[in-house]
């Protein structure tokens, strides 16, 4: 039995898995693996898996694993024999069997693995699949990758290369079209990785996705705003492509905010609304904080035509919600009698009140023996 789990480590070398990975996790005696099996009773499945594993054939070899993984007793026996046929997978480039065979491996919750050896695996497997690897016609199968990364962020949410995971899943989910998980994603990396490469990749990535929503709608200008939150922050080199990037998108959020305000101003020239006073107000705001925008050569032109207007034609300042709270109502409510009809009957007087007398208290007053209290 020693014998063939040596020869298993051997295995292990033939498919890129040093010794070191599974020093840990080595299995423990099972009595099915060790007894004889196959066509002509000669070899154990232990012996056999490690005969096909050395001499290259990984697809057969893959198959033993998979007989030892159904007939391992324990958890972490069927996990080891599991990632070994995911290994043999791997080998043999069949890359949608061997990720199945690991994920069968990582549900095996009571079991000792090494999750540095599989996550690099899954990492290699998700690469594969975008690049259409073991695919019809060499389709890139986005959402298989998908499904990779999220197991393995979900087995190692934390650690040296989960930022990284997570902004290759933003960009996965982005693509996709699933906006929101991948706008999520990129804020966990922010929060978690303040200052980081990774954070800056995950600013300039949600900056972006924030912008394309700008032009669908952006009614209160929250969208343009955390999008110059996101990408103000971020610190690259003048001359950088990502610097020219950066820029744009800046000026993409301008012309929106710029825009929303000038479409206020204009709503009040309209004959509707026309309340010359608010908006002056709105144009100059256009005018003041977004002086190299679009909006803000419009801005200007239509205040070119509201300072022509006689002082008659101003309206009243702008009042706060509390100011016209404050203010008595214009017209009073005015109280309308009503019409004079019958005299109403007088009312009859009733029974008054009386305190009772001593009399009174005798007559309702009841015999012990009426109340049952003298009985035996």
């Amino acid at each position: 039995m020693r014998n063939a789990f040596a020869l298993m480590g051997a295995g292990l070398l033939a498919v890129g898995c040093g010794p070191g990975a599974w020093a840990a996790v080595q299995p423990a005696a099972e009595a099915a693996w060790s007894a004889p099996a196959g066509r002509f009773k000669s070899e154990s499945l232990a012996a056999q898996a490690a005969r096909l594993e050395g001499e290259g054939s990984f697809k057969a070899a893959a198959r033993v694993y998979r007989r030892m993984a159904a007939a391992a007793t324990s958890p972490s026996n069927r996990a080891f024999a599991l990632v070994r046929q995911a290994d043999c997978h791997f080998a043999a480039e069949q890359f949608h069997a061997s990720w199945q065979a690991y994920d069968a491996a990582l549900k095996e919750t009571r079991a000792r693995l090494s999750y540095a050896h599989i996550l690099g695996r899954l990492r290699l497997l998700a690469s594969g699949f975008l690049r259409g690897e073991g695919a019809f016609l060499g389709m890139r199968n986005v959402g298989q990758a998908i499904d990779v990364y999220e197991r393995i962020l979900e087995v190692a949410p934390s650690g040296p290369q989960a930022s990284a995971d997570r902004l290759l899943l933003a960009g996965l989910y982005a693509e996709r079209g699933d906006l929101e998980d991948a706008k999520i994603l990129y804020r966990e990396v922010i929060k978690r990785n303040p200052g980081s490469p990774d954070s800056m990749q995950a600013r300039i990535a949600i900056g972006k996705l924030l912008v394309q929503d700008l032009q669908r709608s952006d009614a209160d200008g929250q969208l343009a705003r955390e999008a110059r939150s996101h990408l103000s922050a971020v610190e690259v080199a003048e001359a950088s492509e990502a610097a020219g990037q950066i820029s744009v998108l800046l000026r993409q959020t301008s012309e929106a905010l710029a825009t929303r305000l000038y479409n206020l101003g204009e709503f009040y020239t309209r004959q509707a609304h026309y309340r010359p006073a608010a908006a002056r107000r709105y144009l100059a705001d256009v005018k003041r904080q977004y002086p190299d925008t679009q909006a803000a050569v419009k801005a200007a032109e239509l205040l070119v035509s509201l300072e022509n207007l006689p002082v008659e034609a101003e309206d009243e300042p702008v009042r706060t919600l509390a100011e016209k709270l404050a203010e008595p109502p214009a017209v009073s409510r005015v109280v309308v009698p009503p019409e004079p009809g019958p005299e109403p009957e007088p009312v009859k007087p009733g029974p008054q009140w009386r305190a009772p007398s001593a009399g009174d208290l005798r007559k309702w007053l009841l015999p012990l023996e009426d109340l049952g209290l003298g009985e035996d």
